[in-house]
């Protein structure tokens, strides 16, 4: 088990979108999986602070891409179409959740 930055992507199901997201291990977190993959590089080769930089970075260009936010969610134009026409994008509803769009930078 490797240093990993996780993107987890959803598609649309029946009348939902889960929220898409990333992850990745913390130093503790690893060291505890440590002794199950002992065949692997150790948590000692892994660099935890570029590990973490590189996660906040693909969540800002994320967040950047962004076209409107419904609760602390950045929601993308994909999304935004699905939620436009009625689709829930979990655990938001449409008619029962504000959704707020971002001031266009032209």
């Amino acid at each position: 088990m490797g240093p990993l930055v996780q993107l987890y992507l959803s598609a649309p199901r029946a009348d939902r979108l889960e929220n898409s997201h990333t992850n990745h291990n913390s130093k503790t977190r690893a060291e505890r999986w440590e002794p199950i993959y002992a065949d692997q590089a150790g948590t000692n080769a892994w660099d935890f602070a570029r590990i973490s930089a590189c996660s906040s970075r693909l969540n800002r260009q994320i967040r950047k891409r962004g076209v409107a936010k419904v609760g602390s969610r950045a929601v993308l134009p994909g999304a935004l179409k699905l939620w436009e026409s009625g689709m829930t994008l979990a655990p938001y509803v449409a008619g029962k959740h504000l959704l707020r769009l971002k001031a266009s930078r032209s």
